[in-house]
């Protein structure tokens, strides 16, 4: 059974390398300029080593218990982050060095911000919606209620700064943006239905996404 999961996962993961790899591949035919390589290739690289790392959480997901809190937001944040790929490979921009600077900058931060959230919840985190054991408060969580979803928004905010065009931008704004609120938004809900006065005394104090604001 767990092979059979495991199997089905890797499946999963070449598909979605095969539909990302025609796009990648144009978008690396079209660089000449240092720039170019260093900006948007390099970039590409880092995306596609974070993307590897996320996919041992896959594989781990598909051998646990089923979970149906997600309220159809897992499709919409997979289709969210296609559309905001396809929009920077496809469209691609004009790389530019202070862009790419800021750029790897921003994706270090959320990527770090995203690991620290996953690494405290440890073999507890899931990507799915679900009931946790225990609610975990200390450390990140003492800060953000919902760092691995702040994290995955600020890493995203990168690729417009990488791929500079008007379409990746708004793929961002008004797709990926409005998705990952959404899904915080279903989990909160979740999370206070399930835990009730503990998660409410919790949430009292911390913040959504970002510390102090929302």
């Amino acid at each position: 059974m767990a092979l059979s999961s495991r199997f089905h996962a890797v499946l999963l993961t070449i598909g979605f390398s095969l539909l990302i790899l025609g796009p990648l591949i144009y978008r690396l035919s079209q660089f000449s300029q240092p720039v170019e390589w260093a900006v948007g290739g390099g970039g590409a690289l880092l995306y596609v080593l974070w993307q590897v790392k996320e996919s041992r959480i896959s594989v781990r997901e598909i051998d646990r218990q089923e979970a149906d809190h997600d309220r159809g937001t897992m499709p919409l944040a997979s289709l969210a982050k296609n559309v905001l790929l396809f929009s920077a490979l496809l469209v691609g921009g004009q790389q530019r060095w202070d862009f790419g600077v800021a750029a790897a900058v921003i994706f270090l931060s959320g990527v770090s911000l995203r690991t620290l959230g996953v690494s405290k919840l440890g073999e507890h985190y899931s990507h799915r919606i679900r009931r946790p054991e225990a609610l975990v408060t200390e450390g990140i969580y003492g800060w953000l209620r919902h760092p691995a979803y702040a994290g995955t928004l600020l890493a995203h905010a990168a690729i417009p700064l990488a791929f500079p065009n008007p379409y990746t931008l708004g793929a961002y704004l008004l797709a990926w943006v409005p998705v990952v609120i959404l899904r915080t938004v279903v989990e909160d809900r979740f999370l206070h239905a399930e835990l009730g006065e503990e998660y409410s005394l919790y949430a009292a104090r911390t913040k959504r996404l970002i510390p102090g604001v929302w």
